[in-house]
């Protein structure tokens, strides 16, 4: 183009008139411009002309992209480089999408003169492959919901039967006791029994923490509402026979122990409490036969032998009753049970 505008600047300066006349020098004009500068021949003028629109037309010509020659001074046509593929900006998610591809866009061929064209605007670039990145882990900070603590933890919250709320209470009752604390041990018994009214173990354990607490009655009436529901209940019944014996009521024991008896067979201590409650009654031959029960399981009992030995005496059996007053007097007794025996064996002449 720089080629084509300099020859049209030379041809307008050879047409320019000397002497700064501002009409060009064409046939016809006026007779005064011939006078001042030479008329251009005809022939001349028409072979300038036509080299002006040759090389004109011969630089549009070369210019036109698609030609098969192309002149020296034509700007080079650079190929157009392949689509390239940018990645998207990384998103947090929990899984990684398929990033999607573009299509490439086909440029449309334009006519010129009949000539093809390559577009006046620049393709848009397609993005560049997507670069395959591990998604991050993603901490959830929403609330748990009941449904989902439920879907984790199948747990389930049981509340305890009346047996087992007894049973706890009577621990917590037996605890107490150990640690000195009566008044709450009695409070956790009584809830035991509110529970479970069979519960026996919490029975005796609060019938005798109210002995301790000098309250016989109320310790009767509670062993006694507990032999209505179990009646050969065999611990309930030795304690409840031995405070009746404490308090001479010896029909009320009788009845007490012997319902119980039966299933007493093998305990040496009830055994010896039916000897001593005979031998009250004056009952010595039953009484004898309690005792020696009581001491073929447990001999090492000295007021056993004792008891014994005063109901040889009362059936007439001296040489029985001061052996068995010797032995007595073998283990572990009070001064004033000593004295005691000491006493019968001189009775009965050593």
């Amino acid at each position: 183009m720089s080629l084509i505008n300099d020859m049209l600047r030379d041809l307008d300066a050879r047409r320019q008139p000397p002497g700064g006349l501002d009409a060009f020098a064409l046939p016809g004009v006026g007779s005064n411009l011939a006078t001042h500068a030479p008329v251009l021949p005809l022939g001349r003028l028409l072979l300038v002309i036509g080299l002006v629109v040759g090389v004109a037309m011969g630089g549009l010509y070369a210019w036109t992209p698609g030609n098969p020659v192309v002149p020296e001074f034509a700007p080079p046509v650079v190929p157009s480089s392949p689509p390239l593929h940018t990645a998207p900006a990384p998103v947090l998610v929990e899984a990684v999408s398929p990033v999607p591809q573009e299509t490439p866009v086909e440029p449309r061929d334009t006519h010129v003169h009949g000539a093809e064209s390559a577009p006046r605007e620049p393709l848009p670039k397609a993005p560049l492959p997507a670069v395959a990145h591990k998604a991050p882990a993603v901490i959830s900070t929403a609330p748990v919901t009941t449904a989902d603590a439920a879907s984790v933890s199948r747990t389930r919250v049981r509340t305890l039967t009346p047996a087992e709320q007894a049973r706890q209470a009577f621990e917590q009752g037996a605890a107490a006791l150990r640690q000195g604390q009566p008044r709450r041990a009695e409070d956790l018994l009584r809830e035991a029994l509110a529970l479970q009214p069979g519960h026996s173990q919490a029975r005796l354990a609060l019938a005798s923490l109210q002995l301790r607490l000098q309250r016989p009655d109320e310790a009767l009436a509670l062993l006694a509402a507990g032999l209505v529901l179990e009646p050969r209940s065999v611990e309930l019944a030795r304690l409840r026979g031995h405070l009746l014996l404490q308090q001479d009521r010896l029909q009320e024991a009788r009845r007490v122990l012997e319902t119980a008896a039966t299933d007493a067979g093998q305990r040496a201590d009830y055994q010896a409490l039916l000897g001593t409650l005979y031998q009250r009654l004056g009952e010595h031959e039953q009484a004898v036969n309690r005792y020696r029960q009581a001491l073929s399981l447990q001999p090492d009992q000295g007021l056993w032998w004792m008891g014994l030995g005063v109901s040889l005496e009362q059936t007439h059996q001296g040489g029985a009753a001061r052996e068995a007053f010797r032995t007595a007097l073998g283990y572990p007794l009070s001064p004033a049970l000593q004295q005691y025996i000491q006493g019968r064996l001189t009775a009965l002449g050593r």
